[in-house]
């Protein structure tokens, strides 16, 4: 029963992060080889996991714990264009190297939804591979493999 149990719990947990982070990987590179390309910069980072105001500060403390932060972001809706979005950054942004206020970062959009944008960078994508595989793995394990 209790192999059961683990067996369901891999197949569900690897199928939710799946869906987060395969999709987020995909539409990532999708919108980067169809959609538009533009250069944006990061303007702060969020408070908390709600936070709507941008921090100066890529790191925070709380609880006495240090929490890192996901980035805001400014980017222009068309290519050479003026107008401009704001916009805080996935849950499932996460990279090995941090942003600092002010660094450019390349944003990637659909071509006619530019509020639906994501931060593209070689490191972010090669998490999101590795997360992907290793949800894959769950899966496979769940489904395949004798516990």
């Amino acid at each position: 029963m209790v192999k059961f149990i683990v067996r369901v719990a891999l197949i569900v947990v690897g199928i939710a992060f799946l869906y987060i982070f395969g999709g987020h990987l995909i539409k990532t590179l999708t919108f980067r080889f169809t959609g538009q390309v533009v250069e944006g910069t990061i303007i702060g980072f969020s408070a908390g996991r709600n936070g709507s105001t941008p921090q100066e500060k890529a790191t925070g403390i709380r609880n006495g714990k240090r929490k890192a932060r996901r980035p805001f972001f400014r980017y222009p809706t068309m290519p050479n264009g003026t107008d401009s979005l704001t916009r805080k950054s996935s849950v499932s942004t996460f990279s090995f190297s941090t942003y600092e206020v002010g660094d450019p970062v390349t944003v990637v959009f659909a071509k006619n939804k530019p509020e639906d944008s994501y931060i593209f960078g070689i490191q972010i994508v090669i998490v999101l591979v590795l997360v992907t595989c290793f949800c894959l793995f769950m899966v496979w394990l769940g489904v395949r493999m004798r516990l």
